[in-house]
């Protein structure tokens, strides 16, 4: 099968690529050729670099902001208001632009993702131009009650399933909040970036 028929659009397909091949023991301990190969078919290697392009791009409209400004200025000096008044709004509208996509590259790295494609959408109070930290505003607490974690507060972004909470030592411990049972499962300590 070729990578252009491969489906890409969700992180399942690749824990599933991996699960087979696990199940049908073909994956050795040190074959990362084809846990590669799985990253590849399913687009990640492409998202990375799709990444990457995105983060030039952002430096490089704040290069042309910059330009625009310093003609503005001169449009100013020269009295020339018409083509001054056209840089203003070439200006505001690249700099919504860089900021919407700023945002959304500083998403927190912690979201799941939804099993229904559908649920994926862009807040609606997302603004023309909203700060870099925009989506880690909705953090949520939650205090468990019962059971062996009964009385530790809970932190997650709104709409995830991972939640964290800090020990007594500063390490940070992460959950996965089933949706099915509704309950908490440790899935082990967050490591320091």
């Amino acid at each position: 099968m070729s990578i252009h028929n491969e489906k890409q659009n969700h992180p399942e397909l690749i824990v599933r690529d991996i699960e087979n091949m696990l199940i049908r023991d073909e994956l050795k301990y040190d074959d990362s050729r084809q846990i590669r190969d799985v990253l590849w078919n399913r687009g990640v290697y492409k998202w990375f670099y799709v990444r990457r392009l995105l983060i030039q791009l952002k430096e490089r409209w704040l290069d042309k902001i910059h330009a625009l400004m310093e003609e503005k200025k001169a449009a100013k000096e020269a009295g020339d208001f018409k083509r001054y008044h056209q840089l203003t709004g070439r200006i505001e509208t690249l700099s919504d632009v860089r900021q919407q996509l700023r945002a959304i590259c500083h998403l927190p790295r912690d979201v799941s993702f939804p099993v229904n494609l559908g649920r994926i959408r862009l807040p609606e109070d997302f603004p023309d131009r909203p700060s870099r930290r925009f989506f880690q505003k909705d953090m949520e607490t939650i205090t468990l009650s019962g059971g062996p974690f009964h009385g530790e507060k809970l932190d997650s972004l709104k709409g995830t399933s991972i939640w964290y909470c800090a020990d007594e030592r500063g390490q940070t411990h992460v959950y996965f909040r089933e949706s099915k049972r509704r309950r908490f499962v440790w899935v082990g300590i967050k490591q320091t970036d």
